[in-house]
């Protein structure tokens, strides 16, 4: 390469780190990159999942399930939906039908579970 390349060289590489941002970049962590919950647009209704009903004895597995629903329903809804004991509308059921007998009476196709 003669003199007259390597200064054509140097001056582009020089003007792409130029073009470079000059703000340090965000990385997320892992986390964030996986379990992302932007607010949705338009935002649903609050009363989309009004609580999270789960056993009484809820083991520590249980209880993730319970954390990881109310921070994603929160991220995506606006609002962590509260746990509660007892079902009704809009709830989310987090246990099997030995758990929770009344839910054999909504008809549902429980078998197997």
């Amino acid at each position: 390469m003669t003199g007259r390349n390597w200064t054509r060289l140097l001056a582009v590489s020089l003007a792409g780190w130029l073009c470079l941002p000059l703000a340090p970049a965000r990385a997320e962590d892992g986390y964030e990159l996986w379990l992302r919950y932007p607010p949705q647009e338009p935002a649903p209704a609050a009363s989309t999942v009004a609580a999270i009903v789960a056993p009484g004895d809820a083991s520590a597995m249980v209880e993730a399930a319970i954390s990881e629903l109310q921070r994603g329903l929160g991220g995506l809804l606006g609002a962590k939906p509260p746990t509660t004991d007892a079902a009704a509308a809009n709830t989310l059921v987090l246990a099997t039908p030995a758990e929770r007998p009344e839910l054999a009476t909504l008809g549902l196709p429980l078998d197997g579970l």
